[in-house]
C-alpha cells in the first residue's frame, strides 16, 4: 500500500497563508518559496514541504539590543 501525502492547491495554500495566487505563481518562477509537485499544468503543495518551509522561516526576535 502507498502511503498518500495530503496536498493543498495553490487556492487552498493561498487562503491558508492569506496571500494572493499570483504571489505563489511568481515565487515558483522566480524559484523561491514552497517546494511544490506539478502533475502536467496542476500544481501541489505537500503538507510536509509547507510545515518543513514554515519552521524554516520562523523568525525569532529579541527583545534585546
Amino acid at each position: 500500500m502507498t502511503n498518500l501525502v495530503k496536498q493543498l492547491s495553490e487556492n487552498d495554500l493561498a487562503n491558508y497563508l492569506q496571500v494572493s495566487v499570483y504571489k505563489l505563481r511568481r515565487d515558483r518562477v522566480e524559484n523561491r518559496g514552497i517546494p511544490y509537485v506539478k502533475y502536467g499544468r496542476t500544481v501541489r503543495y505537500p503538507l510536509d514541504n509547507i510545515e518543513q518551509f514554515q519552521q524554516q522561516n520562523t523568525v525569532i526576535q529579541s527583545l534585546e539590543k
